[in-house]
């Protein structure tokens, strides 16, 4: 994807775009509370959904998203995960038109199963 934002280039390189602060204790404990009830929360997730990662994002592991995406309870066709490559840690900025054009498609098919 040609880059859409002025530091798509420079993620993840000095003076990029990040986070360049230490994270506080009270938000580090939040976070793994969160990450230690996902596995028992996901059962409970049953409505459709979209999950979109780049395969070579380095902040978070697209494996990681995919195995999220499938332990959720949601039946398989209701549910749709797409790798996009070059889209790096922040899809939005760096693959804007990938992103909308998977988004409409993904509400469509939705839009057409309820309406069938």
């Amino acid at each position: 994807f040609p880059p859409t934002c002025s530091l798509a280039g420079s993620w993840g390189e000095p003076g990029g775009l990040r986070w360049g602060h230490n994270m506080r204790l009270g938000t580090a404990y939040a976070l793994m509370q969160m990450l230690g009830s996902l596995g028992t929360e996901l059962q409970s997730v049953d409505f459709p959904f979209l999950a979109l990662h780049d395969p070579e994002d380095r902040i978070v592991q697209c494996a990681a998203t995919r195995e999220l995406a499938e332990a959720a309870a949601t039946p398989e066709e209701d549910r749709r995960f797409v790798e996009l490559p070059g889209g790096r840690h922040d899809l939005i900025c760096n693959a804007t038109d990938i992103v909308i054009e998977n988004v409409k498609s993904w509400i469509e098919d939705q839009k057409n199963k309820t309406c069938v």
